[in-house]
């Protein structure tokens, strides 16, 4: 769903027509507010499995080694990291490196053969990914997987991340509720939003079809008892 889909729908559901307001007027420029503020609550609600992207998609960050160099900038939406760093030559051929807690990174200063990454920086000044051991060639390629900060609306073709964008129309309805005093219609509009929000939620959790959702058995696979015995 876009912005301007979204603002469609929550003016229907407040003022009951179609005359939504242009989008340079103080209308819905306050419904876009409420609007981000609904994704900067829903951001804050879980770990979300469409906030994991990729080095590879994201618009910046550095993708690609140079020789001698630890250091590279992440993604600005980076948050924290996802997973293994992967350097591919250009053969295709990976080379792994782990994500290592920083706080663990001093047991390390003598050690020059062990292959990990540690993040250091903060949202404020930035993200920076520290390689260690440090590439020796120049224009190989750099992935990982990352989670990142949801992407908020500056323009009408904007889209949501969240799976039920419905969530954030029904917050922002809630909002323009209680500017106005209604505050029955506003609680209504809340609960609407938050249970919303509680499916989200479950099917965040839900694995994929045929994926197994248990912990595997492999002694009794093969041919033990299993648990409980």
């Amino acid at each position: 769903m876009t912005e301007a889909e979204a603002q469609s729908s929550l003016h229907r559901l407040y003022e009951g027509d179609n005359q939504v307001p242009s989008t340079t007027d103080e209308d819905y420029l306050v419904r876009r507010s409420y609007l981000n503020d609904a994704i900067r609550q829903w951001e804050q609600q879980g770990m979300w499995r469409s906030l994991i992207g990729t080095l590879t998609s994201a618009s910046d960050g550095t993708k690609t080694t140079t020789s001698g160099t630890s250091t590279y900038s992440a993604p600005t939406d980076f948050k924290r990291p996802v997973g293994f760093l992967r350097i591919t030559d250009s053969e295709g051929s990976e080379t792994y490196y782990e994500n290592l807690p920083i706080e663990k990174v001093q047991l390390f200063d003598n050690d020059t053969t062990s292959r990990f990454y540690y993040i250091t920086g903060n949202d404020q000044d930035g993200y920076t990914i520290n390689i260690h051991g440090t590439p020796t060639t120049t224009g190989l390629t750099i992935n990982y997987e990352y989670y990142k900060h949801a992407d908020t609306l500056t323009a009408t073709t904007d889209k949501f991340e969240m799976s039920d964008p419905y969530y954030a129309i029904y917050y922002a309805l809630a909002q323009l509720f209680a500017g106005d005093g209604q505050g029955d219609r506003s609680t209504l509009a809340l609960v609407e939003a938050n249970d919303k929000l509680k499916v989200m939620k479950r099917n965040n959790m839900v694995a994929g079809f045929f994926q197994d959702n248990y912990v595997p058995d492999s002694y009794f696979e093969l041919g033990g008892k299993g648990f409980g015995y």
